[in-house]
């Protein structure tokens, strides 16, 4: 991986954006003061990639945004060989003591390889082929590390080593060994319990089991054998009982027929019926003629409402006469009081004119006196029009006083008059128009009597009219009475008639009841005859069918004992061949074989388990010896020993290359026998001496070096690759 360009916003010192550009540069060192920065650019490069800082606990980042600032942005563009990738992570603060790192890229030529924070680091694993924890270890050098890494002793060396290239996975891999070990040999346990579980599988138990299969092969064929006269005997004990069934059953048909008792009597019965409508039909043609004839002795004679009218107009005729001269006579009494009225009015009003003239010949004397009397406080005077401020104090003359009484009196006497001329013309007309009223009654009274005789004549009449009317009416009442002794006969008739029928319905019903048994054809003519017939064909029908029952459960006795007697040899010939349950012995037999078989299958599935399950205790027995072999030679000290200086010879020859170009070839690294760090002076005759003699550049030259082919080589000298 090659570092080509760093963008950072609001990442711990570096609160404004800050660009880094590698890309001119094969070596690179951040230079500056302390809490310039210099680690929080390693730090930046290492959050782009893996979300994570190594000097925080994995995932914490808050601590790193910059103070006062609510966003973090950070941008890494660096290669893979010929390819060129951009990483992108953003931190955005949720308060105080939170923060999101969801927002994350990882990008290729305009390609998004992945879209959120996890996603960027598996990608980013994938491509550089380390984790958070070997970058940080191998790529990431912790200061100072690789300088005291030089000049420590083989015993610290050796722990730093272990720390840096992951060797303690050997201790892993002893106690993974160990565990195996443990693993096999209680599943090798396990599995030759197993072995005793199958214990019952043998050549022998196979072949008895085979042979059991053939003896009761046998048997089931000899049961299948006697099946078809099994079957035809049952079919025989089926029918035989099926045949007895239908001749109880047609037996207890055939003896409920029995003749109903009231057969006899109904021929009777519908005689007296039919005899009793004719004489009521009679009855009613003679009751009819009798109407008849009176109808017509009715119809002769005049209308009977026209007479009513007649002897009441002449009955009213003389009330009316009586009252109009009554109402004459009140005519002409109001009349004579209307003239009496009229002059005693207008004597009043003569009287009343006086009167008021001495009152205004009075009130004219006496004028101070009479404006006195209408002044009002605070109105105007009506003579000065000046307001009235205070009442005078008057006394009405004695004089004016009675004047005013004497004018009083003589109008209400005049209006009394009036009124009574009022009241006797409104009775005067009313009684005018009661004559009026009467007398055209009369007139209307006197057309209606025109053209009748007088009130004997008619009384006469109606009396011919009343006795002819009361003789219409009992014809009528016989009429409906011989009506209705007929409609009562004639139900009498239909009952009967209708209790035949139903006698002759029962009959049918009887004999299709008992149809399929062919009884005797009906005569239809004499209803009991017909009853009397069927009833002994049904009795002797009845004890033919019982004797056939009987002779048909014989039948099917004798088919029963045939079939069980052969069904017991069956059972016995299983219980012979180890059948328990011999119930059915076929269905018993096939179940038997069935299980048999199973066994056998399973005794050969058994022995085959047995010798997959040996093989496999064989394969785990070795793999617990293998393993515990492994977890000895793991143990011994001399392996780590021998792999940590195999790590130091292949860092050695890394890193003086690498010296040797930074040296412009004077110097170069080896290991004395004690594996400590020499340096060779190829200027100074390639002398060799000891680290810890080097100066602080060269110290620094030595430490780069071993760093850089440590980064180099992290691949081949890590423990988990060479595992």
């Amino acid at each position: 991986m090659r570092p080509l360009r760093l963008e950072i916003s609001g990442f711990s010192a570096f609160r404004e954006p800050v660009e880094v550009d590698f890309s001119d540069a094969d070596y690179f060192a951040f230079v500056g003061p302390t809490g310039a920065g210099k680690s929080s650019l390693i730090d930046a490069l290492t959050f782009a990639l893996y979300g994570s800082i190594p000097r925080l606990a994995k995932g914490a980042v808050l601590p790193v945004v910059s103070q006062g600032r609510q966003e973090m942005r950070v941008r890494f563009d660096f290669a893979v060989g010929d390819r060129e990738y951009t990483a992108v992570r953003v931190v955005r603060k949720l308060g105080e003591d939170r923060a999101t790192t969801k927002e994350a890229r990882l990008e290729h030529a305009d390609t998004v390889l992945a879209g959120d924070a996890d996603g960027v680091t598996a990608e980013v694993e994938r491509l550089l082929g380390l984790g958070f924890d070997e970058f940080t270890r191998c790529v990431v050098l912790p200061q100072g590390d690789f300088a005291r890494f030089m000049h420590d002793k083989p015993a610290d060396r050796q722990n730093l080593l272990v720390k840096l290239l992951d060797l303690d996975i050997y201790e892993r891999m002893l106690q993974r060994a160990n565990l195996r070990a443990v693993e096999a040999d209680v599943r090798a346990k396990a599995e030759r319990q197993r072995l005793d579980d199958l214990s019952f599988a043998t050549e022998d138990s196979l072949k008895a089991a085979r042979a059991q299969v053939a003896t009761l092969t046998a048997l089931q064929e000899r049961i299948d054998a006697d099946e078809p006269r099994l079957v035809e005997l049952r079919e025989a004990f089926k029918q035989g009982q099926e045949r007895a069934k239908a001749a109880e059953r047609a037996a207890g048909l055939l003896e409920k027929i029995e003749t109903p008792q009231d057969v006899a009597t109904l021929a009777t019965e519908i005689a007296q019926a039919v005899a009793a409508t004719d004489k009521a039909d009679e009855a009613v043609v003679l009751a009819e003629t009798t109407l008849k004839e009176r109808d017509a002795a009715r119809a002769e004679l005049p209308a009977r409402a026209p007479l009513d009218a007649a002897l009441a107009a002449h009955t009213g005729t003389a009330k009316i006469s009586k009252a109009l001269a009554a109402a004459q006579k009140t005519v002409a009494t109001l009349e004579k009081e209307q003239r009496k009225a009229a002059k005693a009015a207008t004597a009043a009003e003569k009287l009343s004119d006086e009167a008021t003239d001495g009152m205004d010949a009075a009130r004219l004397q006496h004028r101070a006196h009479d404006l006195a009397r209408d002044l009002v406080a605070g109105e105007p005077c009506p003579v000065c029009g000046q307001a009235v401020h205070e009442l005078p104090a008057i006394s009405v003359p004695a004089d004016l006083e009675a004047a005013e009484k004497r004018a009083a009196d003589a109008r209400a006497a005049h209006k009394t008059a009036a009124e009574e001329i009022v009241r006797i013309e409104r009775d005067a007309a009313v009684a005018v128009d009661r004559v009026t009223s009467l007398q055209e009654d009369a007139a209307a009274l006197a057309d209606a009597l025109s053209g009748h005789p007088n009130a004997e004549a008619l009384t006469k009449q109606l009396g011919e009219i009343e006795a002819a009317e009361k003789a219409l009416d009992a014809a009528r009442r016989d009429a409906d009475a011989a009506r209705a002794t007929a409609r009562k006969a004639r139900a009498t008739a239909e009952t009967a008639e209708k209790a035949v029928a139903r006698a002759r319905r029962t009959l049918d019903a009887a004999r299709d009841g008992v149809a399929e048994f062919a009884p005797p054809p009906l005569s239809r003519e004499d209803l009991a005859t017909d009853w009397n017939a069927l009833t002994l064909w049904a009795r002797e029908e009845a004890s033919r069918r019982r004797a056939g029952a009987t002779d048909a459960l014989e039948a099917a006795r004798t088919a029963k004992e045939e079939a069980d007697a052969l069904i017991d040899a069956q059972r016995q010939a299983c219980i012979d061949a180890g059948i328990e349950d011999v119930t059915n012995p076929r269905d018993n037999t096939l179940k038997a074989i069935e299980r048999t078989r199973e066994r056998a299958a399973q005794i050969e599935l058994a022995l085959e388990s047995a010798k997959e399950i040996g093989q496999m205790v064989r394969a785990l027995e070795e793999r617990g010896v293998v393993s515990r072999e492994l977890g000895k030679h793991l143990k011994a000290n001399a392996f780590e020993r021998w792999v940590l200086r195999q790590a130091l010879t292949t860092l050695v020859d890394g890193a003086t290359g690498i010296m040797l170009e930074l040296s412009s070839g004077q110097y170069s690294l080896s290991l004395d026998k004690q594996f400590n760090f020499a340096v060779v002076d190829h200027r100074n005759a390639d002398a060799t001496r000891s680290a810890r003699t080097l100066s602080g550049g060269e110290t620094f030259l030595a430490s780069l070096a071993l760093a850089l082919a440590m980064s180099d080589r992290i691949a081949q000298l890590s423990a988990n690759t060479a595992v």
